[in-house]
């Protein structure tokens, strides 16, 4: 017996193996479009470049897997769905048919990087990083407005175009979400030791093209019944099988509860916190690990010299909650956290109180406006210097309107009057 066949280890099942869909020749006809080549494989079908006669115009060109007839609905209902979401932030849909057992989905070419390879490539601040990620959640924003939960956004899923414009695509998994609970996922169950897996090989998968490693199936444990409609608002649905990618998967995902933007909200997080920091947000040596660790919010500090201030942190932190009902309500609501920089409001206060300074040496020199002027400063630098650090942006956010507001008002009674 050769060494190599000895095991030294425990026997983790393999998921059984998906049948590939078939690489098409360049030349052939998907109803109108004329493929030219392949793009990418993914776990739920293949994209191709192809162009498009009628339009003359060059396309993405996505053939999706349809086992029932059901999914074939369901596949064309979202398509059409999606298509009527008009966002610079989203790739658009322009068409979606049948081609033998396939769905195809022909959408806007976008020449450009993964998110993930354009953080690698060029390094960038991390107020140009947060930038990049604010304008792909203005995307899923547009898609939860339309009803869509993404259910696997990650960093792979999202491009950089050549115009510098981020769009999030591969909506390859999104489902509308509907007030009632509906429909299942038809999706094919994995081996019980899936989530044994390493999670190094997840996260080579993640970055990988292969059509079988970028997305993970599992039977779902029968739906929780008593979970508590916490926010009655918002759209939700329910699925009977488990799918998307495990690294950036919220918790309720893994666990067969009810999804709704929130889900995609700590998806975002996960990628925010990776492309920031350069590491994912928890530790794990398997996937199992890794679950638990962010169900129980057991975060990785930041490693030391990162530049990331701790405000961003914060807001990343709470949208990480392990309970939707923790996390912020919409990706709206994350949006404007992330983009409330307490240094931009503290620079405005300063410009107010320079343009005081600026109009008091104009000549207007009378001894009770200087020692309003005075006064005026003494507000900015004290909350320049000393503004708690603590503070959640919402709160923190208030305290520099009210400050801002009495500048304001102190400049024109004194100096405009």
């Amino acid at each position: 017996m050769r060494s190599e066949d000895v095991e030294t280890g425990p026997v983790v099942p393999k998921p059984p193996a998906r049948r590939r869909s078939p690489t098409l020749a360049r030349g052939t006809c998907v109803g109108r479009y004329v493929i030219f080549d392949r793009l990418g494989l993914g776990g739920m079908g293949v994209v191709y470049r192809a162009y498009d006669p009628d339009l003359d115009r060059r396309v993405a060109l996505k053939l999706v897997r349809a086992v029932t007839q059901d999914t074939t609905a369901r596949l064309i209902r979202e398509a059409k769905a999606l298509a009527k979401v008009s966002h610079p932030n989203i790739v658009q849909i322009f068409d979606v048919g049948v081609f033998g057992e396939t769905v195809f989905i022909a959408m806007e070419l976008v020449e450009g990087r993964t998110l993930l390879q354009w953080n690698r490539e060029t390094r960038p601040a991390w107020r140009v990083i947060l930038a990049h990620v604010i304008e792909a959640g203005r995307g899923l924003a547009a898609a939860h407005a339309a009803g869509l939960v993404h259910r696997d956004f990650k960093p792979h899923n999202t491009i950089v175009g050549a115009d510098g414009r981020v769009r999030v695509l591969d909506f390859g998994l999104a489902r509308l979400a509907v007030a009632r609970v509906g429909e299942s996922t038809e999706v094919a169950p994995a081996a019980s030791g899936r989530l044994e897996r390493p999670v190094a090989d997840a996260e080579a998968d993640a970055d990988s093209d292969d059509e079988d490693s970028d997305d993970t199936t599992r039977p779902a444990q029968p739906a929780d019944s008593a979970v508590a409609d916490d926010e009655p608002g918002l759209p939700r649905i329910v699925v009977s099988r488990i799918t998307g990618t495990p690294i950036y998967m919220a918790p309720e995902q893994r666990r067969q509860k009810v999804l709704d933007a929130r889900t995609d909200q700590f998806a975002f997080a996960v990628t925010c916190w990776e492309l920031l920091y350069g590491e994912r947000p928890f530790q794990g040596e398997t996937l199992k690990h890794y679950a638990d660790a962010a169900a129980a919010g057991r975060f990785r500090p930041p490693p030391a010299g990162n530049e990331t201030p701790s405000w961003v942190r914060r807001v990343l932190l709470r949208a990480l909650s392990a309970a939707p009902s923790d996390r912020y309500r919409s990706m709206d609501d994350v949006l404007t956290a992330l983009a409330a920089d307490p240094a931009r409001r503290r620079r405005k206060v300063a410009v107010i109180a320079l343009a005081a300074l600026a109009f008091a040496a104009r000549g207007r020199w009378q001894l009770g406006r200087v020692v309003s002027l005075l006064g005026l400063l003494a507000i900015a630098v004290s909350l320049l210097v000393d503004m708690p650090t603590g503070l959640d942006e919402g709160k923190q956010a208030i305290a520099y309107a009210g400050v801002e507001a009495k500048l304001i008002e102190g400049f024109y009674a004194q100096f405009c009057a």
